[in-house]
């Protein structure tokens, strides 16, 4: 691996903007499978990452399989804890809905696992920073973009020049190279700040993600290790994307909170430090440009509802990585247009569902109805569990998108 100084007037196949959970991923493998990458990144990764931002991430088991493929899942297998179902139902209600992967295929493969997310971070970071044949320039930001022939030429923010034949934007949600492509973003505000951290339960948790759907918004439960102290500590992410100021609320209060709407894991305590991230949409015009194309949050955010955030980015990587390298094979311009639009086209198929369950899921399950309409809505989100009990091609379509397959 080469860093900081390497970069001077030099021609990559790739440069990959941004070295986060999706672009180290893109980076790492498309260096593996033998392309010349460079990565720029605005942040000095010889930092070391915080260790306590309070969140966790959910791997859905295809997401898994694209972590095998780049190299990552070995070292990460040891600290994630599997998600053997998940399991939905609103508060206060005898309405649940229950997936199992046994229900899919009649395998005993988990849905998903569990992970603090500081530990990915560190992995992938490490993966960049060790890589003998990756360059890295960290610390700059690219200051223009330039047409060349047949190539894009970046000028970085130390006057350092780069050629490439396509750029990958992996740069989160406030990407500052889309507008340069003309690509718009719409942008929506939730209106709910998502409580993020650690609790530690009674009961033990089997295994299982609980989704429980309330007035003041959606809560998630999410199966983390148990402790290895000898006491058999049961532990559990949380995640509460709340309509109230919990940021302002007593820990005290919360957890009363907590209990009246989940009494089933017994007595909760915080085991970490409570976080706060506001929540918003974000929808892009494109996913390409002329030899652009962006992954992951710089494409699309949406509500955590539906546990994919992270996972449809990796998606992209696997879609945009598996057509660079088949046109490489082919000694083919990895940069065309007919390539992009490709890329474009494959992963609004997957984007596109999945932004409309997560919208309606807000809009009938995360709205707290007010007035005459309260109990048929309520009525409504019972019934609607029930539905896809009842028909299983929606349950199994349901499933393959929670487990990203």
């Amino acid at each position: 691996m080469t860093t900081q100084d390497s970069l001077n007037t030099v021609v990559f196949d790739c440069v990959v903007l941004g070295a986060g959970l999706v672009g180290a991923v893109i980076a790492k493998h498309l260096s593996d499978s033998g392309l010349n990458i460079g990565v720029v990144e605005a942040q000095n990764l010889e930092a070391t990452p915080s260790l306590q931002d309070g969140r966790t991430t959910a791997i859905s088991y295809g997401s898994a399989q694209i972590l095998k493929e780049a190299g990552l899942w070995d070292v990460l297998s040891p600290h994630v804890n599997p998600i053997a179902s998940i399991k939905v139902f609103e508060a206060n209600t005898a309405s649940s809905l229950t997936f199992n992967q046994k229900e899919l295929n009649g395998c005993d493969d988990p849905m998903g696992y569990m992970i603090d997310n500081a530990l990915l971070r560190q992995t992938f970071q490490d993966a960049i920073l060790t890589h003998k044949d990756l360059t890295l320039k960290h610390g700059v930001t690219v200051q223009k973009f330039t047409q060349n022939h047949h190539n894009m030429v970046l000028t970085l923010s130390d006057n350092t020049q780069v050629t490439t034949k396509l750029v990958v934007a992996s740069e989160g949600r406030h990407s500052p190279s889309r507008a340069q492509f003309a690509i718009t973003a719409t942008q929506k505000e939730y209106g709910q700040t998502a409580m993020v951290g650690t609790v530690i339960h009674e009961k033990p948790h089997n295994d299982t993600a609980f989704e429980v759907f309330h007035p003041r918004g959606p809560l998630a439960l999410l199966p983390l290790a148990t402790a290895v102290d000898g006491k058999g500590i049961h532990k559990s992410a949380i995640v509460w994307s709340s309509k109230d100021n919990l940021k302002d609320k007593d820990e005290s209060d919360i957890l009363a909170q907590l209990q009246t709407i989940f009494p089933y894991l017994g007595s909760l305590s915080f085991a970490s430090k409570r976080m706060f991230y506001p929540l918003s949409y974000l929808k892009t015009s494109s996913l390409v440009g002329d030899r652009y194309a962006l992954v992951g949050d710089a494409g699309h955010v949406m509500h955590p509802v539906a546990g994919q955030g992270v996972n449809l980015g990796w998606r992209d990587a696997k879609v945009l990585w598996d057509l660079v390298l088949h046109a490489h094979s082919l000694g083919l311009d990895m940069g065309a247009k007919t390539l992009l639009t490709a890329y474009n086209r494959k992963r609004q198929r997957d984007q596109k569902p999945l932004l409309y369950i997560t919208h309606s899921l807000i809009k009938l399950f995360g709205i707290a109805p007010e007035g005459p309409g309260t109990n048929a809505l309520h009525v409504l989100r019972s019934y609607g569990l029930g539905i896809v009990n009842r028909v299983p091609p929606l349950k199994r379509f349901l499933m393959k998108k929670a487990m990203g397959v």
